[in-house]
């Protein structure tokens, strides 16, 4: 992997400052280096929810985190309209702009607050952003998703029991806020033969 790649382990996703001089500093290659990795997590959780949601009935989606627009892409291939992106880096979101892919794009702090409006998203979709970030900013998502909607997230699995997901899913099942309609492993990254927990649930 690249050194930009493996800084990804080491950084502080609490300090939004330094998250962002590492992508700015990474935007340029990002795509070129994650594709000689075999970075698919954007079509695996794509077809995760292409499984429960025809692209006809997804409405308004959310890409949260969605850096240069892999997962936007990916999600257009499979014939999913309506996308807006949202991501904390200016740098990787003007690569997304080029791509063509979302009606909108938004720098946005996962950590202090999305300023989308609650229950603003029929759908959203996150690959690989909550992985660093740790469970606590998952609320904002389930925030703006409008009750009854979809909401798709894909975790490293190098995070996924060390940094509590498996103990945040169930007890938001438990508290009634979430239904679980898929949550398994999928591939993540070719190189090193990475798998990520991806997630679809129902929002309540």
């Amino acid at each position: 992997m690249s050194e930009n790649a493996n800084e990804v382990q080491e950084i502080s996703y609490d300090d939004a400052k330094q998250v962002a001089t590492h992508y700015a500093k990474w935007a340029s290659q990002y795509d070129k280096d994650t594709e000689a990795y075999g970075y698919v997590g954007p079509r695996s959780a794509a077809q995760a929810l292409a499984r429960h949601v025809d692209p006809a009935s997804a409405g308004r989606i959310l890409d949260i985190g969605c850096g240069t627009g892999l997962t936007g892409l990916a999600l257009r291939e499979l014939g999913y309209e309506h996308i807006d992106g949202a991501d904390l880096s200016p740098e990787m979101l003007a690569l997304a702009t080029k791509k063509g892919v979302y009606d909108s794009i938004s720098v946005e702090d996962l950590l202090s607050g999305l300023s989308h409006d609650t229950d603003s998203y029929d759908t959203a979709v996150s690959v690989g952003t909550f992985g660093p970030v740790g469970p606590k900013a998952f609320p904002q998502c389930l925030r703006v998703v409008k009750p009854g909607g979809i909401l798709c997230v894909s975790v490293h699995d190098m995070f996924y029991e060390k940094k509590g997901f498996s103990t945040l899913f169930d007890r938001l099942v438990v508290e009634g806020k979430i239904d679980v309609l898929e949550l398994g492993r999928q591939p993540h990254l070719l190189e090193g033969n990475h798998d990520a927990f991806v997630g679809v649930f129902r929002v309540k």
